[in-house]
């Protein structure tokens, strides 16, 4: 498995010990609907750009987010995503782990915004 997803396996089981109560999963699920990420089974991270950036990520109820800067022509970047899906599944997914503590994003730089 990827040193990505140890790490964040990691971090959850601190988190776990803690006593931070996770946010609401509604937010969470909405983003994915209205990104298109709720009707994809196998991606549940939030497709984000110049425009929504600060917004999604100020208001969300999650305690963290991890963002995924990539580029879609990029080689590396592509054979990440699977990896990077797999994680986003357990966090954003129907059925989280531990729901509302990390928001999985992604923000495609190659891409012109207006």
């Amino acid at each position: 498995m990827s040193l990505v997803y140890w790490f964040l396996i990691l971090n959850l089981w601190i988190l776990k010990a803690s006593s931070l109560q996770p946010g609401s999963r509604a937010l969470l699920r909405a983003l994915a609907d209205n990104n298109g990420g709720g009707t994809d089974l196998k991606d549940y991270a939030v497709e984000l750009n110049a425009t929504d950036f600060d917004v999604v990520l100020k208001d969300t109820p999650a305690t963290y987010a991890v963002v995924e800067f990539f580029a879609h022509w990029c080689p590396a970047c592509r054979n990440y995503k699977p990896h990077y899906e797999k994680v986003a599944r357990l966090f954003n997914g129907p059925n989280a782990v531990h729901p509302g503590i990390v928001l999985m994003t992604r923000v495609d730089c190659a891409l012109k915004h207006r």
